[in-house]
């Protein structure tokens, strides 16, 4: 982290935008780490969470035969009309 800075400021800023918007540099990253490691030695209890909610799924209303049957015959008209146009 302190290498990349010292070499390529931009590059650093892009790909550790993250932590300098959490207010972590290089010096207390691992002073961070330490006390959530240890919080979590303390308290090894997961948190609860929410459960996710199964998402909608929306599926297209089926065509009937003859529904199917128009759009191939609509894509060949399509096809066609292109095709005298060249």
């Amino acid at each position: 982290m302190a290498y990349l800075k010292e070499e390529d400021e931009d590059r650093y800023k892009r790909q550790f935008s993250k932590f300098i918007t959490a207010g972590l540099n290089a010096d207390n990253l691992v002073g961070t780490y330490q006390k959530a490691h240890s919080n979590i030695r303390a308290d090894p209890s997961p948190s609860a969470k929410k459960a996710a909610k199964p998402s909608k799924r929306h599926t297209g209303k089926k065509l009937t035969y003859d529904e199917r049957k128009q759009a191939v015959a609509d894509k060949k008209a399509l096809l066609l009309q292109l095709k005298e146009q060249q």
